[in-house]
Parts: C-alpha cells; sequence; structure tokens
C-alpha cells in the first residue's frame, strides 16, 4: 500500500493479482487441476467496498479486484470447467504492511487518524486462512466476503438488472 510510488501499489495489487488468475486459468488448472472444482481465491481488502480516504490509490486496485474476481466468477466458460473465483475483503490485520504504512503516504495525518481509529479491531493474519476455506466451502464463484473478528460474512452486491430495472436476455 505505497501511496508516493502509486505505480507500484497498481502493479502488485491489480496487475499481479490479474496475471495470478491468468495463470492459474490458462496454464496451472489445465494442467493440475484434480477433482470438480479448482479456486482461485484473490485477496482484496475492506477498502475495495467501503473507500479509504488516506489511501485512495490502494482503494481503486483493491476495488478493481473484486470487479476482476466478479467477472471472472460468472464467466461461463469457466464455471463449466469447475473453476471458482473469490475474493476476500478483510477489515484492518495486523501485519508488516500496517507498519510499513506509516512511511509511505501522502496523507500521514488521515492514516493516522484511521490507524488510531481502527487500531483496536486488528486480526490476526491467520483468520484469513480459515475464512477462505470457509467461502471456498459455502460460497458462489464470484462472491466477496468481509472477515471481521473470526467471523466471515457474504457482501451482496446488485446485480446489473437490479441496478437498471429490467430484465435482460
Amino acid at each position: 500500500m505505497n501511496e508516493i510510488k502509486w505505480e507500484l501499489a497498481i502493479q502488485v495489487n491489480l496487475i499481479g493479482v490479474t496475471i495470478g488468475s491468468l495463470l492459474a486459468i490458462e496454464k496451472y488448472f489445465p494442467k493440475y487441476k484434480s477433482g470438480d472444482k479448482a479456486f482461485i481465491i484473490n485477496l482484496s481488502s475492506v477498502a475495495g467496498v467501503a473507500p479509504a480516504d488516506f489511501c485512495p490509490v490502494y482503494t481503486a486496485t483493491k476495488h478493481a479486484v473484486i470487479g476482476l474476481t466478479r467477472s471472472y466468477g460468472l464467466n461461463k466458460h469457466l464455471l463449466e470447467q469447475g473453476i471458482y473465483v473469490m475474493a476476500l475483503c478483510p477489515s484492518s490485520t495486523d501485519s508488516a504492511m500496517v507498519d510499513y504504512m506509516r512511511h509511505v503516504q501522502r496523507y500521514k495525518d488521515l492514516y493516522d487518524d484511521a490507524y488510531a481509529k481502527f487500531s483496536s479491531y486488528f486480526q490476526k493474519a491467520t483468520t484469513i486462512g480459515k475464512a477462505a476455506i470457509k467461502a471456498m466451502t459455502d460460497g458462489d464463484s464470484g462472491s466477496a466476503w468481509f472477515i471481521k473478528d473470526e467471523e466471515i460474512y457474504k457482501i451482496n452486491f446488485p446485480t446489473l438488472e437490479q441496478l437498471i430495472g429490467i430484465q435482460l436476455q
């Protein structure tokens, strides 16, 4: 999450996730998939659902990860192959990134305010792994999951039909 070297944030958070997803779909799964299902679990963030004023580029990349995940997740060609794509959107997680962010923020005052407000809610990284298992067990392809305090919740996004108010053929 580097708002100073924002191109790096885009390279890692969006381009890296895109390359990883495509490699899994085009190279890995055709060669190594066994069983009926295979999963791509993309890591987004709560910032991919609810904007964070202190990290606009990071927020944009995490929104993009959700869009990428949902689009691949609804792809009928992937579903026919048993490839499920999901996103995890954890709330603040205790990691090295939290400390690193204090030094690479364009809006350090806003970051410090958010840190003061949310630092008591930090969760352990192991929580994310447990959530991935639950998402794979209970989730649909294209779904995104919010993780907070050992709990996981499916995020309900409106469909295109709901947004424009018509039934598409």
